[in-house]
């Protein structure tokens, strides 16, 4: 997807009185979630990759962290948790990495 080449200089103008910066992003999908699943990497044993639900927001010990990091793209953690879709890698009960929706637009992630 390409965006309108003036769309940056109306971004510049409506936030003029905030520092913005600018990144590249891709955009992933996946045609097939089963094909997905067979391909999943081994970790050990002790690593567990979890969904992220609102029982794990409520429980984990690093909580914060992950409320945080959702809330940095995210307008509220129900937001998030009604249109997004993320995973956490715990250890030894801590979450160690995230991966999740920053945005949805339409049907992507």
């Amino acid at each position: 997807m390409v965006h309108h080449e003036n769309w940056n200089q109306t971004f510049e103008k409506v936030f003029h009185h905030r520092e913005i910066g600018s990144c590249n992003q891709r955009v992933y999908t996946i045609k097939n979630r089963d094909d997905f699943k067979s391909e999943e990497p081994m970790i050990d044993e002790e690593y567990e990759v979890v969904i992220i639900t609102s029982e794990l927001i409520d429980k984990n010990p690093n909580t914060p962290f992950l409320r945080n990091t959702i809330n940095e793209y995210w307008t509220s953690i129900e937001q998030f948790l009604e249109k997004g879709i993320g995973f956490c890698v715990v250890y030894k009960k801590q979450i160690v990495s995230v991966c999740f929706s920053g945005f949805v637009f339409n049907d992507i992630q």
